[in-house]
Order: C-alpha cells, then structure tokens, then sequence
C-alpha cells in the first residue's frame, strides 16, 4: 500500500507543479490524459477541456471530477525597468498577496518573482493612507 500511496503522491506533485492558470491549462490536461491512458482503457478531452476517462460498460460507472486549472495572474505590461503589473485570474484573495513568491512561465522556463509595492520613500503622504491595491 505505501508504494501506491508514494506513487499518488508523486503524481499529484507532478501535476501541482505544471503551471495552469485559467484559460491556459493545456499542458496540465495534457498530463492528466497521459496518466489516465496508463490506467484506462478509453480517455477523451471534450471541446471545453474536461478529460474523460471510462472504464466498463455495464450499468456502474465511476467519475473522478476534478479542477485542471488554478488561479492566477494575467501579466497586463512590463515597465521599461522590468516591473510587471498584473491582474487576477480567480478568486485570489489580494490580502495574502504582498511579498508572495510567484513563479512567472515564459518561453525559455520558469523566472521567479516577488510580489511588492512602490517603496515608501517614493509615495507621496497620501497614497501611504490608500490601502494597497491591486
């Protein structure tokens, strides 16, 4: 039992760690249809990205139902210093967002990223008094 409870695990690792924001979750339906090929006999993907796998032809059936996507940040512009704004993909709670570790997808791999803010010393005495937004 503990090799197939590691298996899972490493599993679930694996596809944790393929970035799929919403609309751009390709490569992790992708994985999901490889794996599930492995197991059964019959694995489609419909027009709106769900993967489906079926197993038997009597009067059961089994569903595994499950999110391929997860929520995100839409890069909207990078400054000429290399500042990146965003906007939200989900339902991201903003409060938990200062100083988050991001990792950022590009053509030649991932970069890592910090979420911050405009310096202090930069902000004039009212924008100190705005709550920080997105």
């Amino acid at each position: 039992m503990e090799k197939k409870n590691q298996r899972m695990f490493e599993l679930f690792r694996k596809l944790t760690q393929i970035p799929g924001a919403s609309g751009f979750e390709e490569k992790v339906i992708e994985c999901m249809v490889t794996e599930l090929k492995g197991s059964l006999p019959e694995v489609s993907v419909d027009p709106m990205g769900n993967v489906i796998g079926s197993l038997g032809k009597g009067k059961r059936s089994v569903m595994v139902c499950v999110h391929s996507d997860e929520v995100g940040m839409l890069i909207k512009y990078i400054d000429p210093k290399g500042y990146l704004y965003f906007e939200l993909n989900g339902m991201i709670d903003e409060r938990v967002l200062l100083s988050t570790k991001v990792d950022i997808p590009t053509e030649k791999g991932i970069c890592t990223g910090v979420v911050g803010v405009k310096n202090r010393h930069l902000l004039t005495p009212e924008d100190i008094k705005k709550p920080i937004s997105i």
